[in-house]
């Protein structure tokens, strides 16, 4: 496993993540049982991941907590969110809603503290709200040793241009930022990574593989519908699929490899989030990703056609 420091928090964690949420959800979405779902976690961990990351909405907060007992917490960094919609709809009042989200996040996780705590799908009319009464909140949760750094998460699949993170822009409430990046749509690279390479904010990176980015027909359907709107020049492709254009072949695993190594080395990429409730496809994953880089060969194709495109997010 490679490790790096996570911008300004100086924290050093495994460049891959486990992912809790996504479709998977541990094998939760798809029937898998608590024990399954569990030794994922803990596969993980055997296999130097050290990054864990969930989130009350995924409810695997439970299963987190259950797979690193008996572990050393210290060892290991905990990622968790919640989410803000009761109060953003007047509700609750921050200084109620904030605690109780973070009591209940510890509860399920049966530990003392959280390491790095989200406030979830920041959108971007949210952003002053944010700032003016959930920070103060988390502040405080701070100030008492319940969580450790500050960090939000953008609602990528229907913000794909970064409206938030643009609205947050000349603000420096947060340690780390969850952020959406693929080669389908790469328009962090001009909008975000700049701006929180700056403040030396530490990223996560979500949507790196996505549904269009292991099945060929639907990543074909988004290029069609990206040639439709006129966003890019079929002529480039010769008449060749664009599928074989970009990844050589249709095979899902290469697409999948690809994909993830695109986004992995990003400047201003720091974790790389997977999902998986198996333990092999973690494996699996964790091996392409270790890869390193893409040869420029191959990533310049992408960035060729696709570098400008905000409008879609792979799923």
């Amino acid at each position: 496993m490679d490790y790096i420091t996570l911008g300004r928090t100086g924290l050093k964690v495994s460049k891959v993540g486990l992912g809790c949420g996504g479709f998977s959800r541990l094998g939760q979405s798809y029937g898998a049982s608590e024990e399954s779902s569990i030794n994922v976690v803990r596969s993980a961990i055997d296999i130097g991941i050290n990054y864990i990351d969930t989130a009350t909405s995924y409810k695997t907060e439970p299963i987190v907590g259950k797979a690193l007992k008996g572990t050393n917490r210290e060892e290991v960094v905990v990622s968790s969110k919640f989410g803000i919609k009761p109060l953003i709809e007047g509700e609750v009042k921050a200084e109620e809603w904030v605690p109780q989200c973070v009591e209940a996040s510890l509860e399920r996780l049966q530990m003392d503290y959280i390491d790095v705590y989200h406030v979830h799908g920041v959108k971007e009319p949210d952003a002053d709200v944010v700032h003016e009464k959930v920070i103060p909140q988390l502040l405080k949760a701070k100030e008492q040793g319940k969580i450790r750094f500050l960090a939000y998460s953008e609602a990528f699949g229907s913000d794909t241009s970064h409206e938030m993170f643009k609205a947050y822009a000349d603000k420096d409430d947060f340690d780390v930022a969850m952020v959406g990046f693929n080669l389908i749509n790469p328009s962090a690279r001009r909008t975000v990574f700049p701006n929180l390479l700056e403040k030396k904010v530490g990223t996560e990176i979500m949507f790196a593989i996505r549904n269009a980015l292991y099945q060929p027909a639907l990543f074909r359907k988004i290029i069609d519908e990206l040639e439709s709107e006129g966003k890019i020049d079929s002529a480039i492709f010769e008449g060749q699929d664009p599928v074989i254009y970009f990844f050589g072949n249709d095979d899902s695993d290469t697409m999948a490899e690809i994909a993830y190594r695109y986004a992995a080395y990003e400047p201003g990429a720091d974790i790389l989030l997977s999902g998986t409730g198996k333990v092999e496809h973690l494996k699996k994953n964790v091996n392409w990703i270790l890869h390193g880089p893409l040869d420029e060969s191959v990533k310049s194709r992408f960035d060729a056609v696709l570098e400008e495109i905000e409008s879609v997010s792979g799923n």
